[in-house]
């Protein structure tokens, strides 16, 4: 979920969508767990520094869950008409 929440934070500024209420969701996540070694990073880690952290990870995905979904789904219903577009588009080029 902190990954998504990266992710989806970067793709909100990419798109100029920083300031929508469900990317702020993202946003703020990211900037809440930003410390949290998550992703590829975890290789350059001491297994002992990550039992730690993954202990804070652990507490941050449990406090963050529902509002990540929340913001998930309404982005979906929100966004799902790009996706339609894009497929269709594709079934028109034939590639």
């Amino acid at each position: 979920m902190i990954e998504t929440a990266r992710a989806i934070s970067k793709l909100g500024y990419w798109a100029g969508l920083r300031d929508d209420p469900d990317v702020s969701t993202f946003v703020a996540i990211d900037s809440e767990t930003d410390k949290l070694p998550v992703g590829e990073v975890r290789q350059y880690w001491a297994a002992h520094a990550l039992e730690k952290e993954d202990v804070e990870i652990g507490r941050a995905e449990r406090l963050y869950a529902a509002t990540a979904k929340q913001a998930a789904e309404a982005l979906v219903q929100r966004l799902s008409w790009a996706l339609d577009a894009r497929r269709r588009r594709r079934d028109e080029s034939g590639s």
